[in-house]
């Protein structure tokens, strides 16, 4: 077997104090801590199991299901992170209040026919989310018992995961074959019945895995979706079949892949791991969009040729998943460089104080909504913190050899190793281009230090000795020291190099909200080529936050790839970081203010002409 990085985030306990730490705390309180997370939030969520009104009508399933699973991974990850008691017997006791509602047989669900499983393809916009649901439910459970190790939890979720796989053999039901585009919703449940298996050592759940669910992507017939054999044959995700923007589901074709990563981990099965390497570099270099996610809107259609962008939170979750998951086992840099890129952007700027966006425009404003007719839950807003704090697991990293930094926004992270300790913390003005500080101090045995250097980054300097390899700059001091790092962040034309291939399908998409809550005007949509701007990792934006106007916003002059801009940072409420900018376009010399993309909409707006990132 190909060796491994070895890293456990167990070993690392990081707290952040920079602009993530200073928006994620807002958000952790309304949405865990705070008595209406715990009276109306969670209980709406637990609810679900015991209204059971998803397929009350049943060609038409919607997906209340899901969101139970999805709330209490999240606080899971919370709890890890700020080690609060008060949250860890919030999270217990729901999770007993969702096993109370289990039938007899173990079943626990959001559908009130547990064998309704099967899309209706005879009736248009018919869904069915039973085995997402129940996915997210299991992979829940299971959570909870690995932070409470509660056995009444453990073997409700083991009957529970028994029953589904009882009855679809006993009903001669293929799981690719239930729910929605292609089955990938259903078949992602793959990941948390490889953690049960881990748990219960039943090998009922392995057999299940390999079986009922990855051998069916190695088809010979080529069956939609064949993931891994499809994945293996290096073809790009949108011309493995047809119509891709009506099958191929970026978020759950992500977790399906994860679900085959963690099937590697448990089989050490080489193939699945190179399924999930391929698939994970070949959807950076043909669906990468240009606020640094992946997918157009919620769907694999070679996003990377479509100047208009529309990205949804949890397809940037599930990628920077993905992106953790291949750099903890590779050492790969250009993992943290895909991560980087994608939290500070595409990701964060679905993060609201007390909220998410269901997904994150290029222009007008960003969608929001609630979900499934439900009153405080949607599909991203639910997931979001474990986004955040996936941050907290990169910061810094260690192998063998090395203490990694890889990120740089302020944080404080003590590790423990075989033989000693190590305590790190970073501060500066990163995000103002101002000299980072790293203080790195060890007890006992000292290991190396390594510093990452950005790929965005031209002109980098550090106040120690040592040598550049491979991305990174490796400190030749062994033990305690404390130095400065300084990055370039000079601004960056970035001219659209690809044909644009928007199209009615795209503008439908881009434009159009199925809440019809958060549409944006269709000339917004442009046909054209466009240029952006970052500054350091960061997407610039115009926005009405920063005081432009609507002119400003949309109509500013043509700018290229030789356009000069000189920047001046100013305080804007709300900002990450805003400039004053100065811009000299082939003579043509003209000003306006710029913010991070992050936050130049990250609000619930009325307002459709909001802001714009293209010039």
């Amino acid at each position: 077997m190909t060796k491994r990085m070895v890293f456990s985030p167990k070993l690392c306990d990081t707290r952040l104090f920079g602009e993530t730490a200073r928006r994620a705390e807002v958000f952790f309180e309304n949405r865990f801590f705070s008595d209406f997370a715990k009276n109306e939030v969670f209980k709406e969520a637990e609810e679900v199991f015991k209204n059971m009104i998803d397929d009350e009508q049943p060609k038409f399933g919607i997906w209340q299901g899901e969101f139970w699973g999805k709330q209490i991974l999240s606080a899971i990850e919370v709890y890890k992170y700020k080690n609060s008691e008060k949250l860890k017997e919030l999270i217990e006791n729901s999770a007993k209040k969702v096993i109370s509602y289990a039938r007899e047989d173990g079943y626990i669900g959001s559908y009130r026919d547990s064998k309704n499983v099967v899309l209706d393809k005879s009736v248009e916009g018919a869904s069915n989310w039973n085995i997402w649901g129940r996915k997210y439910t299991l992979w829940g459970l299971v959570g909870v018992y690995e932070i409470t190790g509660n056995q009444e939890i453990l073997d409700a979720a083991e009957k529970f995961a028994v029953q589904l796989i009882d009855e679809l053999h006993a009903e001669n039901i293929e799981i690719r074959n239930t729910g929605t585009f292609s089955g990938m919703p259903s078949c992602s449940i793959l990941k948390p019945m490889l953690l049960l298996y881990r748990h219960t050592n039943n090998k009922k759940f392995l057999d299940f895995s390999l079986h009922d669910i990855a051998d069916n992507w190695e088809r010979e017939d080529g069956a939609m979706p064949n993931l891994i054999k499809n994945s293996l044959s290096g073809k790009k995700v949108a011309d493995w079949y047809p119509e891709p923007g009506l099958w191929a589901k970026a978020y759950e074709m992500m977790s399906c892949f994860e679900g085959i990563m963690e099937l590697y981990l448990v089989t050490g099965e080489e193939k699945y791991f190179d399924a999930v390497k391929i698939f994970a570099d070949n959807i950076t270099e043909h669906e990468k969009n240009v606020l640094g996610s992946v997918a157009f809107n919620d769907m694999f259609a070679d996003a990377k040729y479509a100047i208009n962008t529309l990205s949804e939170p949890c397809d940037s979750i599930h990628y920077m998943r993905l992106c953790y998951e291949l750099y903890i086992l590779t050492d790969d840099i250009k993992y943290i460089h895909a991560f980087e890129t994608c939290y500070f952007n595409a990701f964060m700027a679905g993060l609201y104080h007390d909220w998410a966006s269901r997904a994150v425009r290029s222009a007008g404003r960003h969608m929001w909504t609630n979900q499934a007719g439900m009153k405080y839950q949607h599909c991203c807003l639910n997931n979001m913190a474990r986004g955040i704090l996936r941050y907290n697991e990169l910061a810094v990293v260690q192998t063998e050899e090395f203490v990694t930094v890889n990120l740089f926004d302020e944080f404080f992270a003590k590790l423990a190793y075989d033989g000693g300790e190590c305590e790190i913390s970073i501060s500066g003005g990163f995000f103002e281009n101002k000299p980072v500080g790293i203080c790195a101090k060890f007890n006992g045995n000292a290991k190396k230090l390594r510093v990452r250097i950005p790929h965005w980054c031209e002109n980098f300097s550090i106040s120690a000795s040592g040598k550049r390899e491979s991305g990174y700059f490796e400190i030749d001091t062994v033990g305690d020291i404390d130095f400065s790092v300084s990055f370039d962040m000079k601004p960056i034309v970035h001219e659209f190099d690809g044909i644009p291939c928007d199209g009615e399908w795209h503008l439908f998409r881009w434009a159009s909200d199925y809440a019809k809550v958060c549409t944006v005007p269709h000339e917004l949509f442009i046909t054209e080529k466009k240029c952006t701007f970052t500054y350091g990792p960061l997407l610039l934006a115009k926005s009405k936050k920063c005081g432009n106007t609507e002119a400003e916003i949309f109509d500013t002059p043509a700018v290229c790839a030789d356009t000069k801009i000189d920047l001046e940072l100013v305080k804007k409420d709300g900002t990450y970081l805003a400039f004053d900018a100065r811009f000299d376009a082939d003579g043509k010399k003209f000003a306006t203010t710029l913010c991070d993309f992050a936050s130049c909409a990250n609000d619930r707006l009325e307002d459709d002409r909001y802001f714009c990132i293209y010039f």
